[in-house]
Protein backbone atom coordinates (compact mmCIF):
# COMPACT_ATOMS: atom_id res chain seq x y z
CA UNK A 1 0.00 0.00 0.00
CA UNK A 2 1.19 3.66 -0.56
CA UNK A 3 -0.30 6.97 0.83
CA UNK A 4 -0.73 9.64 -2.52
CA UNK A 5 -0.69 13.26 -1.94
CA UNK A 6 -1.07 15.46 -4.86
CA UNK A 7 0.92 18.69 -4.65
CA UNK A 8 -1.44 21.15 -3.06
CA UNK A 9 -4.06 18.78 -1.93
CA UNK A 10 -5.34 18.45 1.39
CA UNK A 11 -6.33 15.29 1.15
CA UNK A 12 -4.79 12.19 0.29
CA UNK A 13 -6.07 9.08 -0.52
CA UNK A 14 -4.88 5.23 -0.43
CA UNK A 15 -3.36 3.34 -2.97
CA UNK A 16 -2.67 -0.73 -3.17
CA UNK A 17 0.09 -1.40 -5.58
CA UNK A 18 0.41 -5.13 -6.47
CA UNK A 19 3.87 -5.81 -8.49
CA UNK A 20 3.50 -9.52 -9.76
CA UNK A 21 6.05 -11.95 -11.84
CA UNK A 22 4.54 -13.53 -14.65
CA UNK A 23 7.71 -14.88 -16.27
CA UNK A 24 11.49 -13.82 -16.06
CA UNK A 25 11.13 -10.68 -18.29
CA UNK A 26 7.36 -10.01 -17.82
CA UNK A 27 5.64 -8.70 -14.66
CA UNK A 28 2.45 -6.62 -14.01
CA UNK A 29 2.25 -3.80 -11.98
CA UNK A 30 -1.78 -2.78 -11.00
CA UNK A 31 -2.60 0.56 -8.97
CA UNK A 32 -5.84 0.72 -7.61
CA UNK A 33 -8.22 2.19 -4.99
CA UNK A 34 -7.29 1.37 -1.29
CA UNK A 35 -9.91 -1.39 -0.31
CA UNK A 36 -11.13 -1.68 3.34
CA UNK A 37 -8.08 -4.63 5.00
CA UNK A 38 -5.14 -3.95 3.12
CA UNK A 39 -3.46 -1.27 4.75
CA UNK A 40 -1.21 -2.94 8.10
CA UNK A 41 -2.52 -0.20 11.07
CA UNK A 42 -5.47 1.69 11.90
CA UNK A 43 -5.17 4.94 14.31
CA UNK A 44 -8.22 5.94 16.22
CA UNK A 45 -8.66 9.03 18.02
CA UNK A 46 -11.07 7.82 21.23
CA UNK A 47 -10.64 11.70 22.13
CA UNK A 48 -12.27 14.93 21.66
CA UNK A 49 -9.18 16.94 20.62
CA UNK A 50 -7.84 16.39 16.72
CA UNK A 51 -4.37 14.97 16.71
CA UNK A 52 -1.43 14.87 14.36
CA UNK A 53 0.38 12.17 12.93
CA UNK A 54 3.57 10.79 10.81
CA UNK A 55 6.33 8.61 10.70
CA UNK A 56 8.97 9.41 12.54
CA UNK A 57 11.42 11.91 10.75
CA UNK A 58 8.92 11.90 7.91
CA UNK A 59 6.85 15.41 8.94
CA UNK A 60 6.11 15.89 5.12
CA UNK A 61 4.14 13.32 5.28
CA UNK A 62 1.72 14.64 8.64
CA UNK A 63 -2.08 13.65 8.46
CA UNK A 64 -4.84 15.26 10.58
CA UNK A 65 -7.18 13.28 12.38
CA UNK A 66 -10.75 14.47 13.58
CA UNK A 67 -11.94 13.82 17.43
CA UNK A 68 -13.80 10.41 17.33
CA UNK A 69 -12.30 9.07 14.18
CA UNK A 70 -9.99 6.58 12.77
CA UNK A 71 -7.81 6.60 9.61
CA UNK A 72 -6.17 3.70 7.49
CA UNK A 73 -2.21 3.92 8.12
CA UNK A 74 0.66 2.01 6.02
CA UNK A 75 4.49 3.83 6.54
CA UNK A 76 5.08 6.85 4.19
CA UNK A 77 9.21 5.43 4.18
CA UNK A 78 8.95 1.92 4.68
CA UNK A 79 13.11 1.73 5.28
CA UNK A 80 13.16 4.30 7.36
CA UNK A 81 12.01 3.69 11.65
CA UNK A 82 8.64 2.12 12.19
CA UNK A 83 7.86 5.34 14.89
CA UNK A 84 4.61 7.01 14.52
CA UNK A 85 4.31 10.59 15.91
CA UNK A 86 1.67 11.44 17.35
CA UNK A 87 1.19 15.49 18.08
CA UNK A 88 -1.52 17.48 19.99
CA UNK A 89 -1.77 20.45 18.12
CA UNK A 90 -1.02 23.44 20.09
CA UNK A 91 0.66 20.95 23.12
CA UNK A 92 3.13 19.64 20.99
CA UNK A 93 4.12 15.99 20.66
CA UNK A 94 2.88 12.99 22.79
CA UNK A 95 5.33 10.59 21.56
CA UNK A 96 7.26 8.62 19.02
CA UNK A 97 5.46 4.98 19.19
CA UNK A 98 6.66 1.55 17.72
CA UNK A 99 3.98 0.12 15.98
CA UNK A 100 6.33 -3.14 15.63
CA UNK A 101 5.36 -3.82 19.34
CA UNK A 102 1.79 -5.08 19.27
CA UNK A 103 -0.20 -4.81 22.36
CA UNK A 104 1.77 -2.27 24.17
CA UNK A 105 0.27 0.11 26.11
CA UNK A 106 1.90 4.17 26.39
CA UNK A 107 0.33 6.75 29.04
CA UNK A 108 1.51 9.85 28.29
CA UNK A 109 0.75 13.66 29.73
CA UNK A 110 -0.54 16.64 27.67
CA UNK A 111 2.37 18.81 27.51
Amino acid sequence: QMQMTGAGEDESMMLQVDVRELSFETWTISISEYQAGFAPYRIDNFTGDVLSYYQHKCESAEGMLQPYSSAVYTWDEPYMSHKLVIKLPGHGSLGAFPLDRVGSVHIVSVP
